[in-house]
C-alpha cells in the first residue's frame, strides 16, 4: 500500500539577468536630482531624459552615463530583468509583520515574496536580507 500525501511544491526563485545594469547603483528615465553629499558607489545613469543635477556636491565613484548607448543598454536590461523577475511564482507567503521579534530579527532568504493585496507589511525592527553568499 502506498500512501500520498499533499505538499506544497516549493519553487525557489531562480536569479534575475541583470545583464548590464548590474553595473548601476542608481537608473533612471525621467532625470536624476541629487541634494546632500551623496555618494554612489557605482555607475549613474538616466535615459531617455539626459539631467543630471547636483553632483557636486554628491559624488560618484562610477561612470556617469546620460542619455547615452550605454544607459539605453542598461534600460533595456532592466525591462528583461523585471519581467523575469516579475514572472515568477511565488516561494513564500510574506507575514504581516516583519523585523525583530522575540526570536530576533527576521531573515529572508532568497526567493519570492507576496501579500495579499489587501494586507499590508509592518516593518517592527531588523531585517536581514541573507542572500546566501
Amino acid at each position: 500500500m502506498v500512501a500520498i500525501a499533499p505538499t506544497q511544491a516549493l519553487a525557489i526563485a531562480t536569479p534575475v539577468p541583470l545583464g548590464t545594469t548590474a553595473s548601476y547603483s542608481v537608473l533612471a528615465g525621467q532625470g536624476v536630482t541629487n541634494t546632500g553629499p551623496t555618494v554612489i558607489d557605482h555607475d549613474l545613469g538616466t535615459h531617455p531624459n539626459p539631467s543630471i543635477t547636483g553632483f557636486p556636491p554628491g559624488r560618484v565613484l562610477g561612470a556617469v552615463h546620460a542619455a547615452d548607448a550605454a544607459a539605453l543598454q542598461a534600460k533595456s536590461d532592466l525591462i528583461v530583468a523585471y519581467n523575469q523577475a516579475a514572472g515568477q511564482a511565488e516561494d513564500f507567503d510574506l507575514p504581516a509583520a516583519i523585523g525583530s521579534g522575540t526570536s530576533g530579527p527576521t531573515e529572508l532568504i532568497p526567493g519570492v515574496y507576496t501579500r495579499d493585496p489587501a494586507g499590508s507589511v509592518g516593518l517592527t525592527g531588523d531585517l536581514v536580507l541573507n542572500a546566501g553568499g
